[in-house]
């Protein structure tokens, strides 16, 4: 793809950039002391048959008790046919929900299981048992923060996106060396945790990923609708800043790019470079993370939105790496 100068420029601007503070001394310790939790959880799946049905797969709700205790809702559908199949995790953006069936059926008529997730405490039937104090008067990425990052939402949340993965591996349905994860905006955040911190995953494509380099989108302007509630915990909470070092170092628990140097899988990137939701910035400061197998697709006039030819692309690179 040819770019313009200035275009080129800016993507150059990008290439070396890893975010804006390094990750938390503690990092690698609270993450393993978040999976040794998880370990303790059977995961023990309920699936009740879905309302809509189709000749080639069987579809279900299906529902799994998770950290916290909070009941977690997915869609679950697996082929018909029988033996071992490579399956896909799917993540939803931002205070959505899992999305209709309708979506998952090109996975499933290809041979896939699938498995999508409703993020707790957002628009679909997962519950949410979080308690935190306050400080969360618009969105949910600072929910804990005063209590500190064992009480962090998104900490369940990214345990809750291993969960899925686990739960694939364990079906005799599913081919545990052909795991796939796959989202958009928080979604694709989600994605990027479920393979850096279950590293069977083999396959993941990302678009425009959410819930990176905070302190980075902050110190550059970045306060709008993704990120706007840093800028109303300090006006409200700490106009003079006093708590802003603690207040980003506790969130590096939870940022992606400090989580992507684990992954393993092969990733397919969208990035849109007009994007002012999840600037391109704080998309290359995780990508520049991913040691793995690696491509990113860069779309020069687009935003946060979806990309042409995005869904063709990821059902063929999900062919050829699963």
């Amino acid at each position: 793809m040819a770019f313009t100068a200035f275009e080129e420029a800016k993507i150059a601007s990008y290439k070396d950039y890893r975010g804006h503070r390094p990750a938390p001394a503690g990092f690698e310790d609270f993450w393993k002391k978040a999976l040794a939790e998880l370990d303790t959880l059977l995961l023990d799946s309920e699936l009740v048959p879905a309302p809509l049905q189709v000749p080639y797969a069987e579809l279900y709700d299906l529902y799994f008790t998770s950290v916290g205790g909070a009941r977690i809702h997915c869609q679950f559908g697996r082929p018909i046919s029988e033996g071992q199949h490579p399956a896909i995790a799917m993540y939803h953006g931002y205070h959505c929900d899992c999305g209709e069936w309708f979506s998952k059926l090109p996975y499933l008529a290809q041979g896939y299981v699938v498995i999508a997730m409703d993020v707790r405490g957002q628009g679909g039937r997962s519950e949410d048992t979080t308690v935190a104090n306050g400080y969360n008067i618009y969105g949910q990425v600072i929910r804990g923060v005063p209590d500190g990052p064992e009480k962090l939402f998104y900490r369940s949340v990214f345990l809750d996106d291993v969960a899925c993965t686990r739960i694939l591996a364990g079906m005799d349905c599913v081919d545990a060396q052909r795991i796939g994860v796959t989202g958009m905006s928080q979604g694709g955040a989600q994605a990027i945790v479920a393979a850096s911190l279950d590293t069977r995953v083999k396959a993941a494509a990302v678009m425009c990923p959410f819930l990176s380099d905070y302190a980075g989108v902050y110190q550059r302007g970045c306060v709008g609708t993704a990120y706007g509630e840093f800028d109303n915990y300090f006006r409200f909470y700490d106009p003079c800043h006093e708590t802003e070092d603690a207040f980003f170092e506790t969130l590096g628990y939870i940022d992606i790019k400090n989580l992507a140097g684990r992954m393993r899988a092969k990733t397919l990137w969208f990035t849109g470079l007009s994007d002012t939701t999840c600037p391109p910035y704080s998309q290359f400061a995780v990508y520049n993370q991913i040691v793995s197998e690696k491509e990113m697709v860069l779309y020069p006039e687009m935003g946060h939105e979806y990309f042409p030819g995005q869904d063709d692309r990821i059902l063929q690179f999900f062919g050829e790496a699963l």
